[in-house]
């Protein structure tokens, strides 16, 4: 069972990181990481492919964080016949809604990551041309999924903006908490792929959902 923290005061970037470090996505997409980059130093090999990947996968990152948001972590229960399909990434997304000071809901669930990031590993060897390119790209999707844990906590956290980059990222993303599920659904970024695929509206136009904290107006743990 979780509680709702209380609001701490004073809360600094020091106090963020070891919250953040008390977690295990940190810990397991950090391991996938360093492992990865171990490998990718020595298997060598280097070509220009291996600079232009990383800045083609940072320009995607936004929509690839859409269409997760939008897809999986939304995705409305369905029943097949006496079977309901209802993923534990969204189940768990619901409860974060419900629930968004909660500090254990704002990570990605470590249950997840077992299957996710041995499955990153998997294509990262077996579906490129070079085996260099493939951890150079799982080395920049740990990368990635190290600033998205770390971005989606500090906007959860009791740590107020101080610059007017974060603002507009903390901002955003509580919009999508606090006024309309349906709309803002980039997290690291301010509305770059909202933006894009119009779910970026001027927030005085857009009203208060009613279900911004019960998504699909489905009861929390089912």
């Amino acid at each position: 069972m979780t509680t709702t923290r209380v609001e701490r005061r004073g809360f600094s970037l020091g106090d963020a990181r070891r919250e953040f470090l008390a977690h295990p996505s940190p810990w397991l997409i950090g391991a996938t990481l360093l492992g990865a980059l171990s490998a990718r130093i020595v298997v060598g090999g280097w070509h220009v492919t291996d600079a232009v990947a990383p800045v083609v996968m940072f320009a995607l990152f936004p929509f690839f964080e859409w269409l997760v948001h939008v897809c999986i972590l939304h995705w409305r229960p369905r029943r097949f016949g006496p079977f309901t399909v209802d993923p534990l990434l969204a189940r768990k997304h619901r409860e974060h809604h419900v629930d968004p000071r909660e500090v254990l809901l704002i990570f990605i669930p470590w249950r997840a990551l077992l299957w996710a990031l041995p499955v990153s590993v998997a294509i990262a060897l077996l579906a490129f041309p070079r085996t260099g390119l493939g951890l150079t790209c799982l080395v920049f999707l740990g990368a990635l999924g190290i600033g998205y844990e770390w971005c989606h906590y500090l906007i959860h956290s009791d740590y107020k903006p101080r610059t007017r980059l974060y603002r507009a990222v903390w901002r955003n993303h509580r919009l999508h908490h606090f006024k309309n599920e349906h709309y803002w659904f980039t997290v690291t970024t301010a509305g770059t792929a909202d933006r894009v695929l119009g779910t970026c509206p001027d927030s005085t136009t857009v009203p208060s959902s009613p279900t911004a904290k019960n998504v699909h107006a489905v009861t929390p743990g089912r």
